[in-house]
């Protein structure tokens, strides 16, 4: 966790002193889903009318869990975060 701790450090004082921008997201979704019906989670998304862009977001941070790290031009291998 220290590793990734530095790494965002270091964006995000890179971007701020070149008077940049930095986006993060973080979800910690460990052991609050376990249990959670995901096509149900979804269904009551759609009936809330959530925008599908919102919807097609949540899926993939739901189903994809594997990471890519682009640095000035450098692209890494994805790896998995599990």
């Amino acid at each position: 966790m220290a590793r990734c701790t530095m790494l965002l450090k270091e964006t995000i004082d890179y971007y701020s002193l070149n008077k940049g921008h930095t986006y993060c997201i973080f979800l910690d979704a460990t052991k609050a889903f376990d249990k959670v019906k995901y096509c149900k989670l979804f269904w009551c998304r759609i009936d809330r009318k959530i925008p599908s862009v919102i919807l097609h977001l949540l899926y993939k941070l739901y189903t994809s869990h594997v990471t890519r790290v682009i640095w000035n031009g450098v692209q890494f291998r994805w790896f998995n975060h599990l």
